[in-house]
């Protein structure tokens, strides 16, 4: 008895699937001949719109979603340039080097003090600190604030 019970409602469930995937395209069809309707009455054709992801080509389909990574990026092992289980690679000695001469940078020399207080410098690099910005914001020259 209960096996017939059980059948009976797997088809009603089947049964109520089904309707509900028609309601879901009625739908559908209703939103999609509005949209049409809109794009017509303002003139905008498909090529306005663009690709629904920037940098990516018209016309191409977009890729599965991998559960549990952000969209558009590589998996951790693609990014590294490794194979998962591998160890990283040597780094080259002329990488080395380079990031050695990064570190060993010194800062750059300031350009700019604050009147109202000396140890506020800026080098004139970057965003302007916010000092900077009343400074200005005040109507006043940036050219006042150089170290002379």
């Amino acid at each position: 008895m209960q096996s017939k019970k059980l059948a009976q409602i797997k088809q009603q469930i089947a049964k109520l699937e089904r309707e509900a995937e028609k309601v879901r395209k009625a739908g559908i069809k209703g939103v999609l001949k509005q949209i049409k309707s809109l794009m017509e009455e303002h003139g905008i054709s498909l090529a306005d719109l663009g690709s629904a992801r920037p940098g990516r080509k018209p016309g191409r389909p977009a890729k599965a979603a991998v559960p549990g990574r952000k969209p558009g990026r590589p998996p951790k092992a693609a990014k590294a340039g490794r194979k998962p289980g591998r160890p990283p690679k040597a780094e080259k000695p002329a990488k080395a080097a380079a990031k050695t001469a990064k570190a060993t940078r010194s800062k750059a020399k300031p350009k700019y003090r604050s009147p109202d207080n000396a140890k506020l410098v800026w080098a004139g690099r970057g965003r302007p600190p916010a000092w900077v910005k009343s400074w200005v914001d005040a109507g006043k020259k940036i050219d006042d604030l150089l170290i002379k």
